[in-house]
């Protein structure tokens, strides 16, 4: 694409729609031949699965909450002193909402899980997290010189009262955090939002300017935490370096290839894979992973079409699924259809059945359902929907009567 082609491609600073109906054969082989010749690709590591990932509480609060406690404590066993209280406050420092003191006031740093916030009336509220320096845990005694007062969030919104937490909490150096992975600001002006990404950079940098190390039992644990967070935060600074360089070799390409991206829209992939239904059917709700496809004749079960990984550039084996799934929500369904579905088509031997992720939430609605692989290299949209007439054609009209009438 030459740079007045480009210009054209772009209006008032955004994407003009019509060019990419006018793009030619040799602008696509243009950019085609980029991705097949350009050499040097930063190589992105592969996340490796963490303890959190491998317990299956990547998504969950607590356990992040307490790995939090464990390490912030500074008489704990992992031997890292108050590293994780000063990179906190460095990360403060830097945000422009310091808690200056002394040196010595860091020297023992009481970490209170779900710390309670009793007022009159209501119902006690409990703070995920209270770092201080006093004697004991809690209640805070008046030994304490300063306090964090940290509201930990993974992916919940910001739906706590921050200013109730902040005034049950007599210290008079106080700062409170909210500590998540989605920006919200709080209302509360005694109150900043921090990155977990934030925190886990500080600690690193914190480990390499420090003579303190973890002991080296917990040495993993620490890794693999730092790494989860990172994980969790989308980011790979390691490979920032080389990764900014390479983009800024190819500007244009990428460019290009990014809006050539944006053009894959889960509305027109919903339509194209409603036509391949054909005329006896029509197109329902569609969303950004599925489309709800009905027969004209209606009855008590239609069709859900899953095709969220075609649109998934990084899954490796681009698939569909088609499954059958109530019309009114199971109310309209005779008692016993999903049971003799089932068997029905287990008897078929055509691979339709209850698929294993439809036991989660309401995925439970769903009967019956089949996988099926786009071969990517021939992956255009006329084959896409060539095998959907096949799959119709094979596994599911020939099973219609056992739902319809």
């Amino acid at each position: 694409m030459q740079p007045q082609a480009f210009d054209q491609a772009m209006v008032n600073g955004g994407i003009n729609p019509a060019y990419f109906w006018r793009m030619t054969t040799e602008d696509f082989a243009a950019l085609d031949g980029f991705f097949l010749t350009s050499d040097n690709w930063p190589v992105l590591a592969p996340a490796q699965p963490s303890f959190f990932s491998l317990a299956k509480i990547e998504h969950k609060e607590l356990p992040l909450s307490n790995t939090y406690a464990f390490f912030f404590d500074s008489q704990g066993p992992h031997g890292l002193g108050n590293l994780f209280t000063r990179a906190l406050l460095e990360v403060l420092n830097q945000k422009g909402h310091p808690l200056p003191m002394q040196p010595e006031a860091l020297r023992r740093i009481q970490a209170v899980r779900e710390y309670p916030i009793a007022q009159a009336g209501t119902p006690t509220k409990w703070l995920d997290l209270l770092l201080h320096n006093g004697h004991q845990g809690r209640p805070i005694p008046a030994s304490a010189t300063f306090a964090v007062l940290v509201e930990i969030k993974v992916w919940h919104t910001l739906h706590n009262d921050l200013t109730a937490y902040w005034h049950a909490i007599p210290t008079a150096e106080k700062r409170g955090i909210v500590l998540g992975f989605r920006k919200e600001e709080p209302r509360d002006k005694n109150w900043v939002f921090v990155t977990h990404l934030d925190v886990a950079l500080a600690v690193e940098q914190q480990l390499k300017a420090s003579p303190e190390l973890p002991n080296p039992y917990y040495q993993d644990i620490l890794r693999h935490f730092l790494d989860h967070i990172k994980h969790m935060s989308g980011a790979t600074p390691d490979s920032f370096a080389e990764v900014f360089a390479y983009a800024q070799r190819h500007r244009a390409e990428l460019n290009r290839a990014q809006q050539l991206l944006k053009q894959l829209q889960p509305a027109w992939l919903a339509e194209a894979i409603a036509a391949a239904f054909g005329d006896d059917y029509v197109q329902g709700s569609s969303f950004e992973d599925r489309v709800h496809i009905s027969p004209k004749s209606g009855g008590p079960v239609d069709y859900l079409v899953w095709f969220g990984y075609l649109l998934q550039l990084d899954v490796i084996d681009p698939s569909f699924s088609i499954t059958l799934f109530p019309t009114g929500g199971g109310e309209n369904l005779p008692p016993d259809m999903r049971s003799r579905l089932i068997a029905v088509f287990k008897e078929a031997g055509r691979g339709v059945e209850r698929l294993n992720w439809f036991d989660k939430d309401w995925y439970d609605e769903m009967l019956v359902g089949k996988n099926y692989y786009l071969n990517p290299a021939n992956g255009t949209l006329d084959a896409l929907k060539d095998q959907i007439r096949q799959a119709l054609l094979e596994d599911w009209q020939p099973m219609k009567n056992h739902w319809v009438g």
